[in-house]
């Protein structure tokens, strides 16, 4: 027969350390859910550059494209000073979609100008670095097909962001490499069949574009490049560009200016230098 005095304090034992496992995986259990976590939340635990780069994937672009919010994932994952790393994770993701998903490929390239557009007076040199990644994708020929539309006006745009760059680099002093981005994004738009087609009016839409950015630009206060002072004047005296006109304001002023042929700001067409209007 068992001794009871024995059996007794051995369950006790093993209902004590029971418990204590228990408490000690409860609080593993309860933080396992890191899909759940933000990409900001990650981005700030691993706090390094590389786990930035381990959000951008094909799966996340196209889940965020699903959930409507591709444009703060993008935000988040770059940041202000997206690096090496982040954009050759990017242009990897853009790569991806662009072979399996064209469509998606397209929207993701779309929303990359436009981050490009957001960091240009701040950030010049990384603005033109989005741009040759979205560029690159928008330039596949499925791409172009899946959506020659949006294709043709997010070309367009590449335009506006490296104009806009380009004079946040002249005046700080900085020189900027791959602008031919711009050019480049013409000359495949007037190439294409699918985009000329779907966006006749193209050259147009780049000349908008470049009148927005200089506008954008003279709005941030930046410098004109040097020799530029008599456009400058002219844009601010016959354009009616104030210095307390809004951004809203000055999208609406862009279609007249790009009817009249008045330069805004600094800067020459690209137009003129890739192929005649």
């Amino acid at each position: 027969m068992k001794n009871p005095r024995i059996a007794v304090p051995l369950l006790s034992t093993l209902m004590s350390f029971g418990a204590y496992t228990s408490a000690q995986v409860q609080p593993m259990l309860e933080t396992e859910s890191p899909s759940a976590a933000s990409v900001s939340t990650q981005a700030e635990a691993a706090g390094t550059e590389q786990a930035l780069v381990g959000l951008i994937t094909p799966e996340i672009l196209s889940q965020a494209i699903a959930d409507g919010n591709l444009e703060e994932v993008l935000a988040e994952a770059l940041g202000e000073n997206p690096g090496p790393e982040q954009i050759n994770a990017l242009q990897g993701a853009l790569d991806g979609l662009a072979v399996n998903v064209p469509a998606d490929a397209a929207v993701a390239a779309r929303a990359v100008v436009a981050r490009a557009l957001a960091l240009a007076i701040d950030n010049p040199q990384a603005a033109v670095d989005l741009s040759q990644a979205a560029s690159r994708v928008l330039t596949y020929p499925g791409v172009a097909e899946a959506d020659p539309a949006g294709v043709g006006q997010a070309l367009a745009d590449v335009v506006g962001v490296v104009t806009l760059a380009k004079r946040s680099a002249e005046s700080q002093g900085l020189t900027l490499t791959g602008t031919e981005v711009a050019e480049q994004a013409v000359q495949f738009a007037q190439t294409n069949d699918a985009v000329s087609a779907a966006v006749p009016d193209f050259n147009e839409r780049v000349a908008e574009a470049e009148e927005l950015a200089n506008i954008q630009a003279d709005l941030a206060d930046v410098i004109p490049a040097a020799g530029d002072d008599e456009a400058d004047d002219a844009a601010g005296d016959e354009d009616g560009v104030g210095d307390d006109t809004g951004l809203g304001e000055a999208a609406d002023q862009v279609s007249t200016l790009a009817i009249t042929g008045d330069q805004g700001g600094g800067g020459s067409s690209i137009i003129s230098t890739a192929a005649p209007r």
